[in-house]
């Protein structure tokens, strides 16, 4: 999981960069690295609900291989306007501050129940003291 704050770091950098061909090539990077990554997306038709969500759409066939996935989405970065390069880092950003803030609220959740559980083992214990 380390990797995803990562992630999230450089998407976070996207924002300070006002030039239009750095805030592109920094996408380069960030799109190729999350679509290789397997810990992200285990099977290349899981990213057909991230690429949607960023309003890229290919056909079927595109998504039997990863690399026809970056080939296609890089040519699509590559042709965007700023305000469509900006929109795509925003929704990174809101998916990965997402993914983040889901994450800390499970190992919270599990603290909780591990506290819970102790509580209980203390208040029904034979050997309450």
């Amino acid at each position: 999981m380390r990797s995803h704050q990562i992630y999230l770091e450089k998407i976070k950098k996207l924002e300070s960069i006002k030039q239009v061909d750095l805030l592109r090539m920094e996408l380069y990077a960030i799109f190729t690295e999350i679509i290789l990554s397997k810990d992200i997306f285990r099977h290349n038709i899981e990213l057909t609900g991230f690429l949607n969500k960023l309003g890229i759409e290919f056909k079927d066939y595109v998504f039997r291989s990863r690399t026809l996935i970056i080939a296609r989405t890089l040519r699509i970065v590559e042709t965007s306007e700023k305000e469509k390069l900006d929109h795509y880092s925003n929704v990174l950003k809101l998916m990965f501050v997402e993914k983040e803030n889901s994450t800390n609220k499970t190992s919270k959740e599990k603290s909780n129940n591990n506290n819970y559980f102790e509580d209980i083992l203390k208040k029904y214990s034979r050997n309450r003291k």
